[in-house]
């Protein structure tokens, strides 16, 4: 789709989430999140190289969270690129993105013993497997690769707008590229290290002599073991989207259900989340965090919103849908797994938002059926 000089390109991702953005007059590129490594196969790779082959790179690549429909594709991206000074796919400027190493946890200068060693190498490889687009899995080809491990081994210039620190409300407010302008709403410092106590307290009940050193696997367990979190990692997912084909929604009575309670899930609250300016327009990029934990910052106006955790009841409320005038919000998922999006916020969206929004959709889905656009088509 197309809004003023702004192209954003929904690629069709399963259940998760890549979204490049391209300022035409301002030459800038954002990547954002890569979706599953399929994603990256079959729609992320050839439109980088298309790029690359007109003279382009992207200016931005914002990793919003540690999980696999958002990071595994990036992990893909890395690993194919190889050398930032010399890349293969496309080149990329900059890379935000926060890791083990972007917490407050002192570290050790001793050594570690083996038996830690060993711990924390299964814990990197703890995304063995690896799960598809489709919901299904397979034994990982990247096994043993962490994002952190890419970006150093590869030259990435990593968090360098921060120098080196956390993307995070405590470290930077706003950010600017020119006339684009960054506001990080999302995460603080504190959840950050919320998330990395949290680790540590799993890593401490299979390694009782723990010792959090400089080394590297510490970066590579964190991610891999997030990577791996899923709750229903082993259970065979059930495809919900034959559930919805042919069903009937009453828009207006779903609107009134009470809202969920707010995804506190530390993985989705560590999200980076970030609403960009340029020439008047706001867009906002949540990753999977709750709206709720920054709505204070926001305006009553947006341009365009992204939902976060792909529409989930969790991670949008009835007041932001009411009371937040947005021209459109951006929903990706294929809709078959974990009831992504909410009817209620669906419901709201149609029935209750202020200046009647245009919701764009990258798949065409049984509860979305007649409902919206294609990201695909011509819109603005």
């Amino acid at each position: 789709m197309k809004i003023s000089d702004i192209h954003i390109k929904m690629f069709r991702a399963g259940s998760g989430d890549c979204i490049l953005l391209e300022f035409e007059k301002a030459d800038f590129r954002i990547l954002i999140d890569g979706g599953f490594v399929e994603t990256y196969q079959q729609e992320l790779r050839p439109y980088l190289r298309m790029l690359s082959k007109k003279g382009k790179h992207i200016n931005l690549l914002i990793i919003s969270h540690i999980d696999q429909d958002h990071i595994n594709g990036i992990k893909a991206l890395l690993k194919e690129n190889g050398n930032s000074n010399s890349p293969k796919i496309i080149k990329i400027d900059e890379v935000w993105f926060n890791g083990f190493r972007h917490t407050e946890v002192k570290r050790d200068k001793k050594d570690i013993s083996h038996y830690e060693e060993a711990v924390l190498r299964t814990l990197a490889n703890k995304n063995g497997y690896l799960e598809k687009a489709d919901g299904s899995r397979e034994i990982s080809y990247m096994q043993g690769n962490s994002v952190a491990e890419l970006l150093i081994k590869n030259n990435y210039h990593w968090n360098t707008s921060v120098k080196g620190s956390s993307i995070s409300t405590d470290t930077i407010r706003h950010m600017t590229f020119g006339n684009i302008t960054f506001q990080v709403l999302n995460p603080t410092q504190k959840i950050l290290n919320e998330l990395a106590e949290d680790w540590l307290w799993m890593l401490k009940a299979k390694c009782k002599q723990v010792i959090i050193s400089e080394n590297s696997l510490f970066d590579d367990a964190f991610e891999g073991s997030y990577i791996g979190e899923h709750e229903d990692w082993f259970v065979t997912k059930k495809d919900i989207s034959n559930d919805r084909e042919n069903k009937e929604y009453n828009w207006k009575l779903i609107a009134e259900e009470d809202d969920e309670k707010a995804d506190a899930k530390l993985s989705n609250r560590s999200s980076i989340a970030v609403l960009i300016s340029y020439k008047g327009i706001k867009l906002l990029f949540p990753g999977d965090c709750a709206i709720h934990f920054f709505e204070d910052m926001l305006p009553d106006k947006i341009d365009i919103v992204k939902l976060p955790h792909h529409g989930s009841g969790k991670n949008a409320d009835k007041n932001f849908i009411r009371n937040t005038y947005v021209s459109y919000y951006l929903i990706s998922t294929n809709g078959k797994h974990q009831e992504h999006p909410s009817p209620k916020i669906i419901a709201n969206i149609l029935t209750k938002a202020p200046g009647h929004p245009m919701i764009i959709k990258n798949y065409d889905i049984p509860i979305l059926e007649g409902i919206g656009k294609l990201e695909r088509e011509e819109i603005g």
